[in-house]
């Protein structure tokens, strides 16, 4: 208790501190600055003797944080678990200029203290938990790498001393969400340019206000370009707080593993962006031309653009999703059908989805319009019936597919995506956790790439054996599916036409012509390698089961070598940033075009009642709900008649996110690479200093 005494000197306002805080330790208590006067508040006030400047105070006084002020409860009741540190301690200590102006002296000290002055509450106090500089750099890093809260609460307490609370972790990570909620593009095309041969185009609308961001680096340019056959493509939500939705383009390689082959950011999924998003996937990769397939789902925005983009590929539907589809569309309410009907209705569409041929498909078809309703005929046939060979699975995997009926590579790429980005996060956020996401997948791949090469497969066959052939031609998940077809063709039964004497196997799916080269089944035109029906036809002749002939080159462990990213030599390309025009359509819109434009902005009100609280989302309900029905009783209404929130207003304004401020770079940022703006008939070089200068907004 003897740490300060009247008549103290203080030559330097920081040794009052430094003694405070001895103070503060050696009584178990924290206090707080309760009142003062600054030396130039007391020169106007008259004082006109020398006062030495590291004083920086005429008078000072320090009150225990459990009193000083009087607390007045002004509560309504509304609120009635707020609690309060004051309780009226009459604990202080003051400090006066001295009247020659060289120190300060403590003149004044109350150690009266009204509440419990324990060891153990001192410690639990906010000051006393908060953590040093070093280790809050620490926490944060940690944080970010998105440690166990419980775990990192331990860890720092152990390290610290400090007892940190969960609630402590979670403000840091408010804080750190909360550093930066700007969008500054220059910073962000500067950081993705940093990797050499990286593609980033950014696009407008004609009024510069940011439609999207295609993004391909180098090795996603080459995965395409090694594996064109068949691309995956779909969108997924809230990994961005432009609301933007992502899509992801995802190939196959010659592992059955999935690459991903570039992203691309969009404002809204609208006809005319989608469009220009495939075209600018034509204009960066070449190999487009050798694409036949394109997987997606039912409710891809625009299949009719991206088919017109690619006319050459087949647009196939995700087997899941068409069946969501059908649980989802076929229902009670909506059909008006009963829910034995219903259950029927389902059993027999999932029969037709699984149809293995077009015989098979009729079959079935037959069967439905006998026994369902009428409301659900009339859907399947208005909607599914025409494009069946889109997602009938004996229709759709047809050559390029390798047995792919689903989306699911993409469904595993997008969960390990949002385990590792942040809901509504930048898009500075988003490249950050992206690119380690990214580099983690190719370690993996190349690793498995580098035991393919590395260690034989043990097996019992011996060298000059069909089976130890193809081991050694095929990589091995390829050879793992040949290896099961010989053995089934062991088992297999074949006949012969009396008449025309064509060997033919018959099983519970039909009867298949044989041929010792090709086969119609699923597999062999699916996968292009060697079937069980051309096996046994072989068996059968006397020809020797390996043929290299009848495996595509995409499947051997000769071009999985030449192709693959490990063993690659690095030709550093340059990379660039475009900046590009989208130029809306002329003319009228037809009322799907203006139901799918007003609902972006729709959208968008949803979100915003969404997140506020409860109190603020009655008032937007009540606001909307006016507008609403102004609407229908006039069939117009001026916005400005309704008092809006200013949040809801800039939605209706036409703007399409709230909050964005436009973002230009100072003339110091530079770039490494060329920069093109161009539109749709021109192209002119920039520097990246002019890029923001062309006037881009975030939404």
């Amino acid at each position: 208790m003897d740490v300060l005494r009247n008549g103290d000197r203080f030559y330097d306002f920081e040794d009052v501190l430094k003694k405070i805080r001895e103070y503060e330790i050696a009584t178990n208590t924290n206090f707080y600055r309760r009142d003062s006067r600054t030396i130039a508040a007391a020169r106007k006030r008259g004082i006109k003797r020398n006062i030495k400047p590291e004083l920086l105070f005429y008078s000072i006084t320090f009150a225990c944080i459990q009193g000083g002020k009087t607390h007045k409860n002004c509560s309504s009741g509304k609120r009635p678990n707020q609690r309060t540190f004051r309780q009226h301690c009459s604990s202080s200590i003051s400090f006066l200029l001295s009247s020659d102006g060289h120190y300060l002296e403590l003149k004044s000290i109350n150690n009266g203290h009204n509440h419990d002055t324990s060891e153990a509450l001192f410690k639990q106090l906010p000051r006393e938990r908060r953590l040093p500089k070093e280790m809050t750099k620490e926490a944060e890093s940690l944080i970010s790498l998105k440690v166990n809260k419980k775990l990192l609460r331990d860890h720092l307490e152990q390290k610290t001393g400090k007892k940190v609370s969960l609630k402590d972790i979670t403000n840091l990570q408010t804080v750190i969400k909360n550093r930066s909620k700007c969008h500054d593009v220059a910073s962000l095309v500067k950081k993705l340019l940093i990797d050499h041969g990286t593609i980033v185009e950014l696009f407008a609308s004609e009024d510069n206000v940011l439609q999207g961001l295609f993004y391909q680096d180098k090795e996603m340019l080459q995965n395409f370009e090694n594996y064109p056959e068949i691309l995956f493509i779909d969108s997924t939500f809230k990994v961005n707080n432009l609301r933007m939705p992502l899509y992801v383009f995802l190939v196959e390689d010659s592992m059955g593993q999935s690459e991903i082959a570039g992203l691309c950011f969009l404002a809204a999924e609208e006809q005319q962006l989608v469009d220009h998003m495939g075209n600018l996937f034509k204009k960066f990769n070449p190999s487009y031309q050798k694409m036949k397939m394109i997987m997606a789902d039912k409710d891809f925005i625009e299949r009719e653009t991206f088919r017109s983009v690619f006319p050459h590929s087949s647009l196939l539907i995700c087997r899941f999703h068409v069946l969501k589809i059908f649980r989802r569309e076929i229902t009670v309410e909506k059909m008006g059908i009963t829910s034995s009907q219903r259950n029927a209705a389902l059993e027999l569409i999932q029969k037709l989805v699984y149809s293995r041929t077009e015989d098979d498909y009729q079959e079935v078809y037959k069967e439905i319009e006998e026994v369902c309703p009428s409301a659900v005929i009339g859907y399947i046939k208005s909607n599914w019936h025409g494009i069946r060979k889109e997602w009938v699975s004996g229709m759709q995997l047809d050559e390029g597919t390798f047995l792919n009926a689903t989306n699911n590579r993409l469904e595993s790429f997008n969960q390990k995506l949002k385990s590792v980005v942040c809901t509504n996060a930048t898009l500075d956020d988003f490249f950050d956790k992206f690119r380690p996401l990214i580099r983690t997948l190719r370690n993996e791949r190349d690793l498995a790439g580098a035991v393919e090469l590395q260690k034989a497969r043990v097996c019992q066959f011996e060298d000059d054996s069909p089976e130890k052939k193809y081991i050694t031609y095929l990589t091995d998940y390829a050879a793992k599916f040949v290896l099961i077809n010989i053995k089934k063709c062991q088992k297999m039964q074949i006949s012969t036409e009396e008449d025309t004497g064509i060997l033919y196997y018959e099983d519970s799916y039909g009867k298949i012509a044989l041929n010792d080269k090709k086969c119609s089944c699923i597999f062999n035109r699916s996968m292009s390698l060697p079937c069980e029906h051309i096996l046994v036809t072989r068996l059968f002749l006397g020809l020797d089961l390996f043929d290299a002939s009848l495996c595509s080159m995409r499947w051997t462990l000769s071009y999985y070598r030449q192709k693959m990213r490990l063993l690659s030599t690095d030709k550093s390309v340059e990379g660039h940033v475009i900046c590009s025009t989208v130029k809306e359509k002329n003319g009228p819109l037809s009322e799907h075009q203006k139901y799918r434009k007003a609902s972006v902005i729709t959208n968008q009100l949803a979100s915003l009642c969404a997140e506020v609280s409860m109190v603020e989302y009655k008032k937007r309900i009540e606001q909307l709900n006016q507008l609403l029905t102004s609407w229908r009783s006039i069939g117009n209404s001026i916005i400005s008649d309704i008092s809006i929130s200013e949040d809801i207003l800039h939605v209706l304004s036409g703007c399409d996110q709230p909050g964005f401020a436009n973002r230009t770079a100072d003339n110091s940022t530079a770039y490494s690479s060329t920069a093109y703006s161009s539109t749709a008939d021109s192209s002119t070089p920039i520097s990246g200093n002019d890029m923001h200068e062309q006037g881009f907004n975030f939404f």
